[in-house]
């Protein structure tokens, strides 16, 4: 689902699916972001989440199992609910789920703040007692914050 929200100055639409800014448009009409053109690459700015990049081989080992994981996280291809929306303002969340943990063994809860102000707040909660732990593909395992 599409979300606008909108100050004096600025007038943002950001999707769901993703939790993806699609544009963000100034009061004289310009746009300020990549409008997508399939032909090179149709994604306009993504939530990039646990990761950035690709880890090798598309998997990680954490405590004696192997953990895959698409290019960047899940965070681009994930469905994000909405928790807060106003005129200026929409926040998104991510709740933990038997897919989410399938690729990522921690108990986190994203939460994504949109506000017209050129600026994005990502807050990752960790809702369990395992420390949360940095992914690095250079030797296919985690290492800790």
């Amino acid at each position: 689902m599409l979300y606008t929200i909108r100050n004096e100055d600025l007038m943002a639409q950001v999707s769901s699916s993703g939790a993806q800014l699609m544009s963000l448009e100034g009061k004289n009409h310009t746009q300020y972001l990549w409008r997508g053109n399939t032909r090179y690459w149709s994604d306009r700015s993504l939530t990039i989440f646990p990761y950035v990049a690709r880890l090798t081989k598309g998997c990680y080992h954490y405590k004696g199992k192997f953990y895959h994981m698409p290019i960047h996280g899940f965070g681009p291809s994930s469905d994000f609910s909405v928790f807060e929306q106003t005129e200026s303002c929409v926040a998104f969340r991510l709740e933990s789920n038997p897919k989410l943990f399938n690729m990522y063994p921690f108990d986190l809860q994203p939460r994504i703040f949109f506000k017209p102000r050129r600026k994005q707040k990502i807050l990752a909660e960790n809702r369990s007692d395992k420390a949360v732990h940095n992914i690095t593909s250079r030797n296919n395992s985690l290492r800790p914050s």
